[in-house]
């Protein structure tokens, strides 16, 4: 009892008697009260406890749901990157393994259009040799070694992929191909939110990875003969 003379629980009663809406401002009180239910044909809060639950348990499911479903579309991404590199591995050849990897990015990875460069000159059908400009504008890139999702700019686009398809590129992504400085593996979409800022690049990296590295081996394999 306050100095006052006036109870807590009559204090809780004042409180809850000035604010009618606290429930409404609170509604995860509502699961942890003990409420007697009395029959009539107003609604009791006892009804409205077990629909906030009810509503919840909904928002769970749909949640768990979600998350299986993504599960599942990484499951299949992961077993077609572990195939794709098993096949990658058996190609001898510099110019074969760039064109399996667009033929693979474009038929198994949602890809409309696929791009592989670097910075040093090498005559291979699909490989871009990126110049002394394009490399200082991917310097920061080529620093960080980390892989970028959206909107590309306009001279990314053009460092990257072929004058005629800019205008048909509304997102994309790149990650570093091999080792940092090695070179480059962008790909894009016609759908503007299929890659988007912050979405997940690691599938792609460890598939660049592997191919750049193959892409060493195999071109130091040919300079040797």
């Amino acid at each position: 009892m306050s100095k006052d003379g006036v109870t807590e629980e009559q204090q809780v009663v004042a409180f809850l008697e000035a604010n009618p809406d606290l429930l409404s401002r609170h509604p995860e009180l509502v699961e942890s009260l003990v409420i007697p239910h009395a029959a009539g044909d107003t609604a009791s809060l006892v009804e409205y406890q077990a629909q906030v639950l009810r509503d919840r348990n909904r928002d769970l499911t749909s949640r768990l749901r979600d998350y299986l479903q993504r599960a599942e579309e990484n499951e299949a991404l992961l077993r077609r990157v572990h195939g794709f590199c098993l096949e990658i591995a058996a190609v001898d050849s510099a110019p074969t393994l760039v064109a399996m990897t667009r033929e693979r990015l474009l038929r198994d990875f949602g890809c409309d259009f696929v791009s592989m460069g670097g910075f040093s000159e090498r005559d291979i059908d699909g490989w871009q040799n990126l110049g002394e400009e394009a490399a200082r504008d991917l310097e920061s890139f080529r620093v960080a070694h980390r892989g970028v999702c959206g909107r590309l700019s306009r001279d990314r686009l053009r460092w990257l992929f072929d004058e005629g398809d800019l205008g048909e590129i509304q997102s994309g992504a790149m990650v570093t191909l091999g080792p940092p400085g090695f070179g480059i593996l962008a790909v894009g979409s016609r759908e503007e939110h299929r890659f988007f800022p912050g979405m997940g690049t690691l599938f792609l990296e460890l598939l660049a990875q592997m191919v750049g590295q193959r892409l060493i081996a195999v071109d130091g394999e040919h300079a040797d003969r």
